[in-house]
């Protein structure tokens, strides 16, 4: 794993305005990964801005054609986001479906597919110069596939787990602050 961040690190970098060109959140704690993506939506985009900001089903999206959609001229803004919610190319697999049943060489190609868009997506984004950013979330990921490592790789992978102990109290105390209320380190 080359670049696994936590919570923290990933916040500092958004606050520095360095933007990995693709994201990928994953794990049980859903808020966190909402607040997240609206963290960065707020520091890329502009505070309070939609515009360039796209959310779709990974189920349901072929990831080639929606990097695709990205570079698509835009009316209000040349920065986009992209978000794809539990994508089955990165998800584990469902233990006993058998209603998935594929062709080995077509399902090969198609994962071939995600991995190679994804690539040139990439080869025309740098982190931390980006315009358009991809952000993949998921409850639960299969490190053993190609598109985990390349991420993993080009971009930042966070695993968002529930917060305990010292995380959890610097966490409130921070959204208190953000929500203009203070409370005390003890309550």
């Amino acid at each position: 794993m080359l670049n696994m961040f936590t919570y923290r690190d990933v916040t500092a970098k958004i606050e520095k305005k360095y933007f990995f060109s693709v994201y990928l959140f994953y794990g049980e704690e859903k808020y966190i990964i909402e607040e997240m993506i609206d963290r960065i939506t707020d520091v890329f985009l502009g505070s309070g801005e939609k515009y360039g900001r796209e959310k779709i089903s990974g189920e349901n999206s072929d990831l080639k054609e929606a990097i695709e959609g990205l570079f698509c001229g835009g009316l209000f803004t040349e920065k986009k986001m992209l978000i794809i919610e539990d994508p089955p190319y990165i998800i584990p697999p469902k233990r006993g479906d058998d209603s998935k049943k594929v062709n080995p060489l077509a399902d090969r190609e198609e994962k071939d597919r995600n991995v190679n868009a994804l690539m040139g997506f990439l080869k025309n984004e740098q982190a931390g110069k980006s315009s358009k950013i991809v952000i993949f979330t998921a409850s639960g990921v299969d490190r053993r596939r190609r598109l985990y490592k390349l991420i993993d790789q080009k971009g930042a992978v966070i695993e968002c787990k529930p917060l305990k102990g010292e995380a959890l109290a610097e966490w409130i105390c921070r959204r208190a602050e953000h929500l203009g209320k203070r409370i005390e380190r003890a309550a």
